[in-house]
């Protein structure tokens, strides 16, 4: 993939904690022949809670919606995880967490939402989150109301001219918007979002986006399980 990867660290108290890794690939640029568009995923087990984490780059471009949400849904309904011996569906996992730059646009024009990023008032806020593409999305398309996303509280991450602070002053004036998220699929008793937020680096025409969350996991007590089925040979 060009550009994607995913780094995971851990505490060394709960390396013990984590088995049956896998990453993979999935490349959706022409027609699946490249990997300028598509996403790299990692599972994996804590305790035994299964997890699986989705760094993606969707299509770009302002009017590309439905060309995104086909990407989104081909990754999250489509995709096997896994080798040879082993493969995990996608919708399988507890936990599924989807970020990096989905490419979802604002449906505004330049000058209003570049004002409206710029004050970044509560008027504004209201107005840039009201025009974006993926909020609206997620409340017209069925299959798309079980994503979760915390509130957009920062300016949009896209896009800046180089080295400074300036949305795109270039004769393409794109539009600023929020392509840089971090998703989850809804599961209240394993996720809480404890902040969600961006960063003031300028090394990119896009700015960073960071999450801090707090993940429920679950392990089995094996021996009530081996007591319980022994049970029930017993009952046989």
């Amino acid at each position: 993939m060009c550009g994607q990867l995913i780094l995971g660290f851990c505490k060394s108290s709960i390396k013990w904690k984590i088995s049956k890794i896998v990453a993979s690939r999935i490349k959706q640029g022409l027609g699946g022949k490249m990997g300028n568009k598509g996403a790299v995923i990692i599972r994996f087990n804590l305790d035994d809670t299964s997890i699986i984490v989705t760094n993606a780059h969707l299509e770009s471009g302002q009017k590309q919606i439905a060309d995104r949400v086909t990407q989104f849904k081909q990754i999250v309904n489509d995709s096997l995880v896994g080798t040879r011996n082993r493969m995990y569906d996608y919708q399988s996992h507890t936990v599924k967490l989807f970020f990096g730059d989905l490419n979802f646009r604002i449906d505004l024009d330049y000058e209003v939402a570049k004002v409206a990023s710029i004050n970044f008032k509560d008027d504004d806020i209201m107005i840039l989150q009201a025009a974006d593409q993926l909020n609206k999305i997620r409340k017209l398309d069925p299959e798309m109301q079980n994503i979760a996303e915390g509130t957009l509280n920062f300016r949009p991450t896209y896009k800046y001219d180089k080295n400074c602070d300036t949305y795109d002053s270039s004769k393409k004036q794109r539009v600023p918007a929020w392509c840089d998220r971090i998703l989850w699929f809804k599961n209240d008793k394993h996720i809480e979002q404890v902040t969600y937020e961006r960063k003031e680096n300028q090394f990119s025409d896009h700015r960073p986006v960071i999450s801090f969350m707090n993940i429920m996991t679950y392990e089995h007590d094996n021996k009530l399980m081996r007591e319980l089925k022994e049970q029930l040979i017993k009952q046989k």
